[in-house]
């Protein structure tokens, strides 16, 4: 018969059962923001009437379809 301690059977249950659960959140996580640094490689934000718009142009400075402003392209992602 297996004798388990108290400690050791929740030692069990963790690497049984938590740590998938870990794994896959993390990686889902990690997934989504490489998703979200994606998207917001193409996504501008007029600096005159504040409407966020999308464009994959290769133009440096892509001009916001509501108002007509050139707009200049964020280098950084995240900013």
């Amino acid at each position: 018969m297996l004798s388990l301690s108290l400690s050791e059977l929740v030692t069990l249950y963790f690497i049984v059962v938590l740590a998938p659960i870990l794994a896959w959140w993390a990686w889902a996580g990690r997934r989504q923001r490489a998703r979200w640094r994606r998207e917001a490689r193409w996504r501008i934000v007029c600096r005159a009437c504040g409407q966020t718009y999308h464009d994959d142009s290769p133009a440096d400075l892509p001009t916001c379809p509501y108002c007509g402003r050139a707009n200049e392209r964020c280098r950084d992602p995240l900013v």
